[in-house]
């Protein structure tokens, strides 16, 4: 091969600097200069209307016109703005604490025209077709239990509210026309649950949990430990168990921008956000959760092997010290009293542990309708309507109402039977192929910032399925986003572009 001048090494190095540089794109990359500006019109918009003295609910109507202005004309606002109103569960929010129903309708008629905008101005939409495709083969399995169900009413209108989930979902992702967008909306998982846990911290510290902040900081009184009670943060959901859950989701995707964060500031906000999120997991008692955190932990950790520095071990070790001095008291005291009441239930026993006996009832009940229905089930979401007479006549605990099962796989499999088992497992498989298959090829690609996001997504999903073991199906709007995006991956990855530019430097 012929030796090359200095100019052309210069050359080629400021070529090959380019080309990885064009892969550690922006993780908090702002909306366009238009979205921009039409924020900033309806600010003023709205400082007229308040010096006109019209009532206050009509000085958010320009702000919200602009709003979906703006979301409308840019793909980037539109994916952040939307993926922060989904994970804060504003629409519910807004609906059980302020009587306000509309949101949803509102949010599902902007994101179709969002799409279809975008979708005319030439943006790709195939990546929609694998995660329309699962979902609606998964939806149509579920609507099927209602022939057999006890209640076939309750089951069809059960599968009608997963099916509105499932396309808001698929909505979303129809506008992720890109591996930044997917990083776009990572980042915005993480500054949703910044905002919650924030908002948690600021009522264990200051407000003494007397301030719900507008019904995205609920907080209830709850069983901690023997014979003890004490406040237990449930975020903007309705059950601290669910709210640890989904912090456990946003955990490694903070982690993941402090370990590859383009630039030092984005490695602190990474920093600041898992510390911030952390704390809150840790303010919710919830025992499933730090379980969950920890099986995350251990996939971001395998992913980023070759990537961890001493330096960030001493980030790990300030941050784990922090952790402990502020885990809240007794904590440790529900840990060890939920290990001795496990110990005392699985020896035919009684636990002292009022939680952790209840939750064993409850998979007992299940496993004893997997026993009598095991192939079909009893129908989706009709296992809760058997628990009371199972627990009678098989003398377990009283619960005084109808329960959930308590466990996502016991769920899964008294309800939907064997078969509906393997149409789950079906999903999840496909789920984690999703992503392993993306990772591989992002990594042969040498894309490592985008490598770095499926990667935390992998992480996530992991999470999610450990707390899944302790936790029912409760708010599906979060299962669905890990899955269908998972779905979408591989099709986002696909860079024909960029394949060409490797092969090129290969030949050269």
């Amino acid at each position: 091969m012929r030796a090359l001048s200095l100019p052309q090494k210069i050359q080629r190095r400021m070529s090959n600097m380019g080309q990885a540089n064009s892969q550690v794109y922006d993780v908090g990359a702002a909306p366009s200069a238009v979205a921009l500006m039409v924020v900033l019109i309806g600010g003023m918009a709205i400082f007229a209307l308040f010096l006109s003295g019209l009532p206050a609910y009509m000085l958010l109507l320009p702000f919200a016109l602009c709003l979906a202005v703006a979301i409308v004309r840019s793909t980037g606002f539109a994916v952040i703005a939307f993926t922060v109103i989904i994970y804060m569960n504003a629409s519910a929010v807004l609906a059980n604490s302020h009587g306000i129903r509309i949101l949803g309708d509102l949010l599902a008629v902007l994101m179709i025209v969002a799409a279809s905008y975008h979708y005319l101005s030439g943006k790709r939409i195939d990546q929609v077709i694998v995660p329309l495709l699962a979902c609606s083969v998964y939806l149509a399995s579920l609507a099927a239990t209602a022939l057999y169900a006890r209640d076939p009413g309750a089951v069809l209108i059960k599968a009608l509210g997963s099916a509105k989930i499932c396309a808001v979902t698929v909505l979303l992702i129809a506008l992720i026309h890109s591996m930044k967008q997917f990083h776009k909306m990572c980042v915005a998982i993480v500054v949703a649950a910044m905002l919650m846990s924030t908002l948690t911290i600021v009522q264990y510290l200051y407000t003494g949990y007397s301030h719900d902040f507008a019904g995205f900081a609920i907080a209830s009184v709850q069983h901690v430990s023997g014979k003890m009670d004490g406040w237990r943060p449930s975020g903007p959901l309705t059950d601290p168990n669910f709210y640890a859950q989904i912090l456990v989701i946003a955990l490694p995707l903070a982690l993941q921008i402090m370990i590859s964060g383009a630039t030092r500031s984005y490695a602190i906000f990474g920093m600041v956000a898992s510390v911030i999120i952390m704390t809150a997991l840790l303010l919710t008692f919830s025992r499933g959760g730090l379980l969950g955190a920890a099986a995350s932990l251990l996939v971001l950790l395998f992913i980023n092997r070759h990537r961890i520095t001493r330096k960030h071990m001493m980030i790990a070790v300030l941050a784990g010290g922090v952790g402990l001095i502020a885990m809240p008291s007794h904590y440790l005291d529900r840990f060890n009293a939920g290990l001795s009441s496990l110990k005392q239930v699985s020896t035919g026993g009684i636990g002292k542990d009022a939680a952790i006996s209840g939750r064993a009832s409850e998979l007992l009940a299940a496993v004893y309708v997997v026993e009598k229905y095991p192939l079909l089930g009893v129908g989706y979401g009709e296992f809760k309507s058997y628990y009371q007479e199972v627990s009678i006549a098989r003398g377990l605990m009283a619960r005084g109402s109808d329960r959930e099962t308590h466990s996502l796989y016991l769920e899964v499999l008294s309800e939907r039977g064997i078969v509906g088992f393997l149409f789950f497992s079906t999903l999840m498989i496909l789920t984690v192929a999703s992503v392993l298959k993306t990772l591989s090829y992002l990594q042969r690609q040498r894309r490592v910032a985008a490598a770095n996001a499926v990667g935390a997504w992998g992480a996530a999903i992991a999470g999610y399925l450990a707390t899944s073991m302790f936790l029912h199906e409760g708010y599906a709007q979060y299962p669905w986003l890990l899955i269908l995006t998972a779905l979408a991956l591989p099709t986002l990855a696909w860079d024909p572009d960029y394949e060409r530019k490797l092969r090129g430097r290969a030949r050269a």
